[in-house]
Formats: structure tokens, sequence, C-alpha cells
């Protein structure tokens, strides 16, 4: 990756996150002039915080050298997967929570877990990668068909994680006011069973849950509107906008794991054909 002096930090790093993806084991960053502070503290935090199994193996100021030193027949897309779903899980059950108690520190822990979401998904999308365009085999228990679906998956899973810090960001702003809140964390906990119910279905290729999702993101969808409705007149505007966005949050991710017991279903159909 040969970058030129004046380059914005970030763009350097979504190439080099490109390359990650795209199943490169070995990438140098280049520049015939002086690599910038700026531009090398990126590239660290890139390596550090979202690619998981990389290291920097060398640099002057030239070049850096980016290794994948982790070996991906150690960790499966099926485990990745996995520990994906749970760790979604626990970062919009702790987004509830800081709903509830109300506590910034909590809050703020729960804004960094977002990085823990982003480096599992970046993983998975490298190992269906590497399986679609690199011909190595489908591990067991995944067809060859069922690679896109997952790739929809896991950003769907990314998604939800963004809200869920989302609804945490949104939240400070209404820890200021004396408002109850109670009706909105039950909000928030039915959003959170709708997921859970949606990857269950997903790791069981059950493709039965569907219609039971649907049925309850329609009356969450419901239920978001007219909450909103009943705060209009108790919040200032600042907190009327932080609590439309985290309506809309817990709305979509309801939305995002009705999409996914859709996938169940594509999983599943045989299930359901005679």
């Amino acid at each position: 990756i040969v970058i030129k002096g004046d380059e914005n930090p970030e763009a350097v790093a979504r190439r080099i996150i490109g390359a990650y993806v795209m199943n490169y084991d070995k990438i140098i960053v280049k520049s015939s002039a002086f690599i910038s502070p700026a531009i090398r503290n990126t590239i660290r935090n890139t390596v550090l915080n979202k690619l998981p199994g990389t290291e920097i193996i060398s640099e002057d100021k030239h070049e850096i050298h980016v290794q994948v030193v982790l070996n991906s027949r150690n960790i499966t897309i099926g485990d990745a997967l996995n520990r994906l779903f749970k760790v979604v899980y626990s970062v919009l059950d702790d987004a509830c929570t800081v709903l509830e108690k109300r506590d910034i520190s909590v809050a703020q822990e729960v804004i960094k877990e977002d990085e823990s979401v982003d480096r599992i998904y970046l993983y998975i999308i490298r190992l269906l990668n590497s399986a679609v365009g690199f011909g190595q085999e489908v591990e067991e228990g995944i067809a060859s068909t069922d690679l896109l679906t997952y790739r929809s998956l896991a950003k769907l899973l990314e998604r939800i994680g963004d809200h869920a810090v989302n609804i945490v960001k949104n939240s400070l702003n209404l820890m200021k006011s004396s408002v109850y809140t109670g009706n909105i964390c039950d909000l928030c906990r039915e959003s959170l069973e709708i997921y859970k119910n949606a990857a269950e279905a997903v790791a069981s290729r059950n493709p039965f849950v569907v219609e039971d999702v649907v049925l309850r993101v329609n009356a969450l969808s419901r239920s978001e509107e007219q909450l909103f409705s009943s705060y209009l007149n108790t919040l200032q505007p600042d907190q009327l906008v932080a609590l439309r966005l985290i309506l809309e949050s817990i709305r979509r991710i309801a939305e995002y794991s009705r999409d996914m017991s859709e996938l169940a279903l594509d999983l599943g159909l045989e299930k359901v054909l005679e």
C-alpha cells in the first residue's frame, strides 16, 4: 500500500482493513516520504483494535510491515459466528442495563465494546472471503451455498452491535432528566428477547420462528411511536432528539433480528418443504 505524506490517516486504515478481509497475510505500508505520526498511530490502533491475529513486525520512517500471525484453521467460521452472537447479546444487554441504572461509568465501558464487535466481524469476513475466493475447503457443517447467507448474517450482527452502542451514547443525554424511563427499558428488553429468539433460530436452523418474530417486531414498532408521543410534553428538545434516536435504534435492532430469522428460514428451508 503506497501512500503520500499528506494522506488522510483513516483512508490508509481503510486500505489496510480491505487487504485484511481480502485474505492478505502480509501488508506493507510504504511511502517515499516520512510516514507522519498521525498515520503511524492510526495504523497501530487499527492493527491493535480492529484486526484479530495481526502484528506490526517491523517499521521505519518509510515502511510499516503488518503480518497476520493467526492460523484461520484454529478458529472456524462457526466458532467466530457463535462468538459474535454472544458479544452482540452482551452489548445489547448492557445497553438495556445502562437505560435502567443510568450509570455513566457503565455506559463508557459499553461504548468500548463496539471494538470487540468490529474485530470479530472483520475476522469472519476474512474467513468467508478465504472460503469463497481462495479455493479453501468449507468447514464441516457449512455448505458452500450458505456462505453468502453467513456474510449477510455477520453484517446484521455488526449493525445490531452498532445500534446497541448508539443506545448507550444517546442515553447519556437522558441521564440528566428525572423522567421515568422504565417503559423505554421494557422496550429495550423486548428487542433483546427478539434478538435472542432470532439468534437461536439461526443456530438451530429453525425456519418456524420467523412468523412469531415478525409479529413481535410489528408490535414493538407500534409501541415505539406511542411511547415517543407520550414524552413530547415532558422532555427538553435535546432530550427528545436523544429519545427519538434511542427508540429508533431499539426498533432497528428488532428489525435486523427479524431479518436474521428470515435467514434462519433460508438455512432450514428443507424442513418446511415436502
